[in-house]
């Protein structure tokens, strides 16, 4: 299971990046994000995990308010400016990288007794068996034109917002039920979003703030809205 769960991630990475090549950001985030639904569907006929209204609500708040915030420039006419047939290719590369997205995430709930750093090392392991021929065969390796600004963004990135984040994530999903961390993963673009405006200095429209809101306010609805 770990190296079909490590497989389906390297394939998921190919399309996803892919998607980007096709068409918007925005559209491409939008399509991949479909990943969390297709968990929570899976979830009742897979794992016998029941849904509540109470779920059933957070989850369709959440996704317009994924919707909002990935495909706002759509709203506002964005995606006139995207050739139709590359914008289309695109959608189908984000699709299909929700689907291998959200089959990691149902495998490993299958696996048991593997700590997150363990089944994170194999993961990735299994995950180079996919990548190696694509980028053989996609133009090779360009690391050599690398400067040293660039070799410290390439670590941070591998080191710490790819291992590090991956056992943590791996290491949650055996503690919680599928669809809780179906709903939780909206809060990656949400991130994504504050971290363009904070950082990168990028405008954010009302209705990604709407979206925004939408995430978070029915986020911590489904997870604190029970407890005292």
């Amino acid at each position: 299971l770990l190296l079909f769960s490590g497989m389906a991630m390297g394939i998921n990475w190919i399309l996803l990046f892919e998607a980007y090549k096709y068409t918007t950001v925005s559209v491409a985030t939008l399509s991949y994000y479909f990943a969390p639904v297709l968990v929570t569907i899976a979830c009742p006929f897979i794992f016998r995990e029941k849904m509540t209204g109470k779920q059933v609500i957070c989850f369709v708040m959440s996704t317009v308010g994924i919707v909002l915030i990935t495909g706002g420039d759509l709203f506002v006419g964005g995606a006139e400016s995207v050739a139709g047939n590359r914008n289309l290719i695109g959608i189908l590369f984000g699709l299909g990288a929700a689907v291998f997205y959200a089959t990691v995430i149902l495998l490993n709930k299958f696996i048991k007794n593997v700590a997150g750093i363990h089944r994170t090392f194999l993961q990735f392991l299994a995950a180079i068996i996919i990548l190696v021929p694509y980028v053989a065969l996609t133009g090779g390796c360009t690391l050599g034109g690398l400067d040293g600004k660039g070799w410290v963004c390439l670590l941070i990135v591998g080191l710490i917002h790819t291992g590090l984040t991956y056992c943590m994530y791996f290491s949650s999903l055996k503690e919680l039920p599928g669809q809780k961390a179906a709903i939780l993963s909206y809060i990656d673009p949400l991130v994504a979003v504050l971290a363009s405006v904070l950082i990168l200095s990028e405008p954010l429209t009302a209705v990604q703030a709407l979206g925004g809101a939408l995430i978070l306010g029915f986020t911590a609805w489904n997870e604190l809205g029970g407890r005292k």
